[in-house]
């Protein structure tokens, strides 16, 4: 494979398949961001506009190429490492080449983004029946949100990006990690399961500080409680599961 790549550890729990189209740079600039770390750079040196893989189409085509050719083709994540519908995306798109050639081969996929509704741009070429759209969100109140995500869309934006979504018959997920507060994630559960086909749920990994002041079994069992009240289908990290 040329671009898309085999994930590894607590992203393998994901996707199989997954690929990065803005890799060395990200606008949102999220305090919990692991992704400097990961890439060995300053994290002022990531918190900048990404720009695309080198040669992303053309080693994107090829990947698409021999993925097409399987009898069962795993699903690809877009994306790990930065966002795809970060600010830039709109004055210097990539992605909706990137959805026409995923339509072409007919490669199933799904857009994980805290875009908001930067997305809904291209909902007219999201007609893949093997496409989901994913948004990450780990609060309810966006006061509290620009405090860990100063530069992703709004969570009321977010919010509505997944209701156009799902009114557009594109079937709908969130990412709920890394979940920070417990009373927040909560509250979104409550607002948003009518409208979310289905939910990831994880904590924050990596800030032992974070991590500590939280009852993370509580939280568990009572996120647990409330999805299965209300039917809704849901996994939850290794990481918080097998505490």
């Amino acid at each position: 494979m040329n671009i898309i790549y085999e994930p590894r550890g607590k992203a393998r729990e994901y996707a199989e398949l997954a690929l990065n189209v803005r890799p060395h740079g990200c606008e949102h600039s999220c305090i919990y961001c692991y992704c400097p770390q990961v890439l060995h750079m300053k994290r002022e040196d990531f918190f900048k506009p990404g720009l695309p893989a080198k040669n992303l189409f053309d080693r994107l085509e090829s990947d698409l190429h021999n993925l097409s050719k399987l009898e069962h083709c795993p699903e690809v994540l877009i994306s790990f490492i930065s966002d795809p519908y970060q600010p830039i995306e709109m004055s210097r798109p990539v992605m909706p080449s990137v959805i026409q050639l995923f339509n072409y081969y007919q490669i199933p996929f799904t857009i994980l983004t805290k875009g908001g509704t930067r997305i809904v741009r291209d909902f007219d070429l999201l007609t893949h029946n093997r496409f989901s759209f994913g948004t990450s969100i780990s609060f309810y109140h966006d006061w509290i949100a620009r405090k860990w995500e100063p530069y992703a869309a709004s969570t009321p934006d977010r919010f509505e990006a997944i209701k156009m979504a799902k009114k557009a018959g594109i079937k709908t997920w969130i990412s709920m990690e890394p979940v920070i507060d417990p009373d927040e994630a909560m509250q979104f559960l409550a607002f948003s399961y009518k409208f979310v086909d289905h939910f990831k749920v994880g904590k924050i990994n990596y800030m032992p500080e974070v991590e500590a002041k939280v009852d993370w079994i509580a939280f568990r069992n009572q996120a647990v409680d409330f999805l299965e009240t209300v039917g809704a289908s849901y996994y939850i990290k290794e990481s918080l599961r097998k505490l």
